[in-house]
This record gives C-alpha cells, sequence and structure tokens, in this order.
C-alpha cells in the first residue's frame, strides 16, 4: 500500500477512537445524574440552625437576709490567771495539772505547804481563849462592883443621917463640936469610896469594848488564818481547759504569782469589724456565721451578743461582738470530751457573715452569672423571617451582697449566689448556661429538660426553674 493511502486509514482510526471516547464520556456524565437523582440528600445538605442553646433561670423574689461581712480575731468570755493567795512551797502538782488538760471547777491543780499556815491557827486560837478569859473575869468584877456600889450608897446615906443629927443637937448644945467634926468626916470617908467605886464602875464599859475589840481581831485574823490554810489547795475558777502551766512541785511562790491560766471555751467571743454602714441593720440576736481557712476549712454559727457603741471614724466600720456556744468537752479524761477537734480557738483568725433577718424578699441570680455590673437575659423577639423567636438582652444589675447557701426551687446544688436589685424584675430569664460568646440580639434556642427547644420564649418555667417550655418549629 502506498505511503497516502497509509495516512488516511491512520486518521480514519484516530476520528473513531475520538468519537467513542466522547460517547463513552457522555454516557458516563449521564449516567451519574442520574446515580445522583435517584441518591437521598446528605446531611450536610439540609439546612442548620446555628443558633446557641442557652439555660435560663427565672428570677423570683426568695426570704434572703440581709448578709454584712467582715473579719474579727476570737476570744474566751472567760479567762483567769490561777496566781497563789499565800507565799508558800509547792508542794504537789498532780499528774492531770498540764496545758491542753480538760479542768472541772474546784478541781486541785496544786497542793502548797499549810504547816506554818495551820501553826498560826493554834496561835490565834489560843489568844482568842485568853481574851474570852479576860471577858469572862470582866464580867464578875462588875458585878462585883455594882454590889460595892450599892453598899457604898447605903454607907454614905447612913453616915449622912448620923451627921445631920449631930448637927441638929450641936444646935441646942447638946452635942460637942469634936462629935459633929467626927460625923462630917465619916460622911465624906463614905462618899469618896462611893465615888470610887463608881468610877471603876463605870470604866467597866471602855474595858469591856476594848476586850471586844480585841476579840473580834483576832477572830478576824482566825478566820484569814484558816482561809489561807484553804488557799493552800489550789483550784480551777471553773470548767475549762489549761492553757499554761507556769510552776513545777518544789518551788517557792510568792503572794500573787501566777501558777497557771485557765481558758473557757464552751464560750468564744468574736469582735468583728463591719461597715459602719451597718450600723442601721444589724442588731442583738442576728446570726452570725464564721468561717476560717486557717489549715482546713471551719465553720462555726453564732449570734450577736452586743455592739459597741461607737465607729472608728479612721476605718469608717463598727464593731459586734459575736458569741459562739459551743461543747467544750471539760469531761476529765480521755473520753471524747477531750479533743480540741471543731472547736472554735481563742486566737484564731475568722471571716463573718453577719445576717440580718428583716423579712425582706429580695431577687437573687447565680453568683457566677454576674459579669462585672452586668447579667444577660432572654427576651421575645423576631428572626429575620419575621417569625417569634427568642434573643438575649444585656441589662445592668445592682449587687447588694452574696450569699452562701442553698435556694430551694429555684437552681438545685447552686450555693454561691448574688443579691441584686435594678434592672431586674420577676419573672425574667436569666441565662445560666450556654453564655460564650452572647451578645444584644442574638437569637438563641432554649433548653428544657435536655431536649432542644427553638421556639420563642413563652414565659413558663418548669417546678426546677432552670429549663423553658417553647414551641418547637
Amino acid at each position: 500500500m502506498s505511503e497516502k493511502p497509509k495516512q488516511r486509514f491512520k486518521a480514519l482510526s484516530y476520528g473513531v477512537r475520538a468519537l467513542v471516547a466522547v460517547v463513552l464520556l457522555g454516557g458516563g456524565v449521564a449516567l451519574s445524574r442520574v446515580i445522583a437523582s435517584t441518591k437521598p440528600p446528605s446531611p450536610e445538605a439540609t439546612s442548620v440552625d446555628s443558633r446557641p442553646l442557652v439555660k435560663v433561670l427565672e428570677v423570683r423574689p426568695v426570704e434572703m437576709p440581709r448578709v454584712w461581712s467582715g473579719y474579727g480575731t476570737a476570744r474566751s468570755r472567760r479567762v483567769a490567771e490561777v496566781a497563789a493567795e499565800v507565799a508558800a512551797l509547792v508542794l504537789e502538782r498532780p499528774d492531770d495539772t498540764e496545758a491542753g488538760r480538760p479542768v472541772a471547777a474546784g478541781q486541785v491543780l496544786f497542793r502548797l505547804d499549810d504547816r506554818d499556815l495551820r501553826a498560826r491557827v493554834l496561835r490565834v486560837e489560843g489568844q482568842i481563849a485568853a481574851v474570852e478569859a479576860q471577858l469572862a473575869e470582866q464580867r464578875v468584877t462588875a458585878r462585883r462592883l455594882d454590889d460595892q456600889v450599892a453598899l457604898a450608897e447605903d454607907e454614905v446615906e447612913t453616915a449622912r443621917r448620923d451627921y445631920e443629927r449631930a448637927v441638929e443637937i450641936g444646935a441646942v448644945n447638946a452635942a460637942t463640936e469634936s462629935e459633929i467634926d467626927n460625923r462630917r468626916a465619916a460622911l465624906n470617908r463614905a462618899e469618896r469610896t462611893l465615888v470610887s467605886l463608881l468610877d471603876q464602875a463605870e470604866s467597866m464599859p471602855a474595858r469591856d469594848a476594848r476586850l471586844g475589840a480585841d476579840l473580834d481581831a483576832l477572830r478576824a485574823d482566825l478566820e484569814t488564818a484558816r482561809r489561807d490554810v484553804e488557799r493552800c489547795r489550789v483550784g480551777a475558777p471553773f470548767d475549762g481547759r489549761l492553757q499554761e502551766v507556769f510552776v513545777e512541785a518544789g518551788e517557792r511562790v510568792a503572794l500573787g504569782e501566777p501558777l497557771a491560766r485557765v481558758v473557757d471555751l464552751s464560750r468564744v467571743e468574736v469582735p468583728v469589724r463591719l461597715p459602719a454602714s451597718a450600723g442601721a441593720s444589724v442588731s442583738v440576736g442576728d446570726r452570725v456565721v464564721l468561717t476560717s481557712d486557717a489549715g482546713e476549712s471551719r465553720v462555726w454559727e453564732g449570734r450577736i451578743a452586743r455592739i459597741a457603741p461607737e465607729t472608728d471614724a479612721a476605718t469608717r466600720s463598727m464593731t459586734v461582738f459575736a458569741e459562739v456556744t459551743q461543747d467544750a468537752g471539760t469531761s476529765k479524761g480521755s473520753g471524747p470530751g477531750s479533743a480540741l477537734g471543731g472547736l472554735l480557738l481563742p486566737g484564731r483568725f475568722v471571716s463573718a457573715r453577719v445576717e440580718v433577718s428583716d423579712g425582706r424578699r429580695r431577687l437573687a441570680v447565680p453568683r457566677r452569672v454576674v459579669d462585672g455590673d452586668r447579667v444577660l437575659l432572654v427576651r421575645g423577639g423576631q428572626d429575620e423571617a419575621g417569625e417569634p423567636a427568642s434573643e438575649i438582652d444585656t441589662v445592668r444589675v445592682d449587687v447588694l451582697f452574696h450569699a452562701d447557701r442553698e435556694m430551694p426551687g429555684l437552681l438545685d446544688g447552686e450555693r454561691d449566689w448574688a443579691i441584686v436589685s435594678g434592672g431586674l424584675e420577676p419573672g425574667d430569664l436569666v441565662v445560666v448556661s450556654g453564655r460564650t460568646g452572647l451578645v444584644d440580639g442574638r437569637l438563641v434556642r432554649l433548653e428544657q429538660d435536655g431536649v432542644d427547644e427553638g421556639g420563642p420564649v413563652r414565659g413558663t418555667v418548669n417546678g426546677g426553674g432552670v429549663a423553658l417550655e417553647g414551641d418547637t418549629p
């Protein structure tokens, strides 16, 4: 075959191949369209609701006491430093006289040497007996003087009559002058004797008074001496615990020297510093919750026992005194009463929350939903198609105080609350979860019992107060 027919045949072959390729390609495209038309639409092809899902809380007034926060350092209401009431030698210090041990009122802490004091008691008792004997003798002497005075008065009366008769007789010259003089001398002697006896009788009451005073003084000395003997037995002044012990057996102590310190842990007082503005609302009897984070968190409850009458102008604060009554376990021994666990101990620094029970109802929201002074609300609105929808609205609130407590019927398990005023009304819906990225006007979906509810707010809240009822699309 010549060269030219070969080229025509080759060109024809290429054309046939190209035609076949085009036919096959067109059939494949047609087939893929048929398959695509019969295939179910993919999930990605469906429309996606981009509105974020949020959970809300309906704001309702609750009875919430006004809370004031402060701080203070605990101290015991009763602290006694047991001192020596006599100068003596410490004979005995019982084994349980140790710092930290519980003590009962009257429990012996020390025994002092009382031998010299007992000897003093005996000596004073002897002096009292001697004075009482003098008083008894004085009374006998007084009775004798009374008898002698009576006799002297009779003698004076007799001598006076004799003298008067002698004078009458002498008037008629019947008696001599010497006779009259003798009668006069006898009268004078009788009168002098009477005067002497009367002087002695009159001095008897004064002597009795002196002896009586001496006896009273000796009896007082005896009472003091006996008390000093008793003071050698040093006891605890009240139920409490030994905070410190200062002396050992064998030491000599002086009058007034400290021996030990006893503290009563059953009544602990905390002077709490509060803002001066709290003075208009706090009162005696208000509840106080004390907390301490020293090592481990502890909580104690007390009541305001008294309020300082002045405020501190420099710090603009006032002081209330919270009193905590607790089982201090003062029973002697090693049982449960001897443990200090859980007690509010003197010297511990605590934070205080004073709850003023004024009976007012206030609005509460979880503290975590307050951003500065703003919260997010869900209100009724419209979407782009003009259909009802739920949208975000930011409002400003005033935080009055914070509360650490459960609110039954509001939000189960929530304890940290902010008590607010202004900007909120009862029935408002506050966003409590899903808050990230929300701005004013943003359309949202509401969660109801874990189900996505896309409709607008209808204002109805279930019993838990955390999920809204809405319209399903």
